[in-house]
C-alpha cells in the first residue's frame, strides 16, 4: 500500500464518522487494527485473545504483531508474537474478530462479545484474504453475525463505503443496518442489485448488479435522493440513508445463509462526487479492485 498517501489524511477532519479497515488509514493513528479470539486453547486452558497491529507495510498480515489481552493456549496477558504464530499456520485453529477498531479518531469501535456471532479472519490456520489483503468473513451460517458500533451514527446526509465481496448469496446480503434499514449488495430475495431494504417493506434497489469479486461500493444520501454505487458508477434509489449501528447483518438478523467478506467499512459526512471518487480511487489502489 502507499504509506505516503493514506486515505483519511486526504479528507477533511469533519468528514470522518467511522473508519474500519485491514489497512492503516491515517499516519497519526497509533492504535491496533483488530482484536481477535482464537478457537482452541492449545497447551493452555481457554481461548487466547489479542490485539493485532498493522505490520511495517501498514496492513494486517501474517507478520503483524499481536499483543495478548486474554490468557490461554500457553499465552499470558502482555505476551507478544506474530499473528501467524498465534493462529498457527500448520494447525487447524480458527480465529474470530471481537473488535474492529475505529481509525477515524472518534473511538467508535465495532465489537461483538458473542462467540457464535463474530466474523472470521483465519480458517483452519489460513489467513482469509482477497487480492492479497486480509478480510473479515461474515457468514449467515452463524446466528446474527455482526460487529455492533459503540454509538449509532446520526447523519442527515453522508456516504457509506464498503470494500467487500459476496462469497455466496442464498438471499439478502447486507453490509450494514440500523434495525430498520439495511444496505444490501444483492437486495431482498436475491434480486441481484445493490439497494436499501426497509424491514417489513418493499426493496429500493438501484440498477447496478453486484458482482462476486472484491469491489468498492457506496450508498450516499443527500437531500431527497439516495445513490448506490459500484466502482464509481452511480444509480439512483428511493430509500433513505439512516443510522448504521452494525456491520455485516440485515435489519437485525443473520445474513440469511449468505456469506460476505468485508475488508473496509467507512461512514463519511459528505456526499460530493469529487470526495466519493477520491475514496474510490484510493481504495482501488490498495485493494486492487476493478
Amino acid at each position: 500500500m502507499n504509506k505516503n498517501n493514506l486515505l483519511l489524511d486526504q479528507l477533511p477532519n469533519t468528514a470522518k464518522s467511522v473508519a474500519y479497515s485491514v489497512r492503516k488509514l491515517r499516519k497519526g493513528y497509533t492504535g491496533y487494527a483488530i482484536r481477535v479470539r482464537r478457537s482452541g486453547g492449545g497447551s493452555g486452558a481457554g481461548s487466547p485473545e489479542g490485539d493485532v497491529a498493522f505490520d511495517g507495510n501498514g496492513v494486517v498480515s501474517a507478520g503483524s504483531v499481536i499483543t495478548i489481552t486474554k490468557a490461554g493456549g500457553g499465552y499470558s496477558v502482555g505476551n507478544t508474537t506474530t499473528f501467524s504464530t498465534f493462529y498457527g499456520a500448520s494447525t487447524s485453529y480458527n480465529v474470530f474478530v471481537t473488535i474492529w477498531y475505529d481509525q477515524s479518531g472518534n473511538g467508535n469501535n465495532a465489537a461483538q462479545t458473542t462467540g457464535s456471532a463474530q466474523p472470521q479472519i483465519v480458517s483452519s490456520g489460513v489467513l482469509l484474504q482477497e487480492n492479497g489483503m486480509a478480510t473479515l468473513e461474515f457468514s449467515g451460517a452463524h446466528a446474527s453475525e455482526n460487529l455492533t458500533l459503540g454509538t449509532g451514527i446520526n447523519l442527515t446526509s453522508g456516504t457509506l463505503f464498503g470494500v467487500c465481496k459476496v462469497v455466496s448469496a442464498s438471499s439478502t446480503v447486507g453490509i450494514a443496518d440500523n434495525g430498520t434499514y439495511s444496505y444490501n449488495l444483492n437486495t431482498y430475495n436475491n434480486t441481484g442489485y445493490l439497494g436499501v431494504t426497509q424491514y417489513g417493506s418493499a426493496d429500493a434497489p438501484g440498477t447496478l448488479a453486484y458482482t462476486t469479486s472484491l469491489n468498492t461500493y457506496s450508498w450516499s444520501k443527500s437531500s431527497a435522493n439516495t445513490y448506490v454505487e459500484l466502482n464509481s458508477r452511480t444509480a439512483s434509489s428511493t430509500a433513505s440513508l439512516n443510522i448504521p449501528v452494525a456491520v455485516g447483518q440485515v435489519y437485525g438478523n443473520a445474513i440469511s445463509g449468505s456469506t460476505l467478506r468485508i475488508s473496509e467499512f467507512l461512514v463519511m459526512a459528505y456526499t460530493s462526487t469529487a470526495m466519493r471518487t477520491a475514496v474510490f480511487e484510493n481504495q482501488k489502489l490498495d485493494f486492487a479492485t476493478p
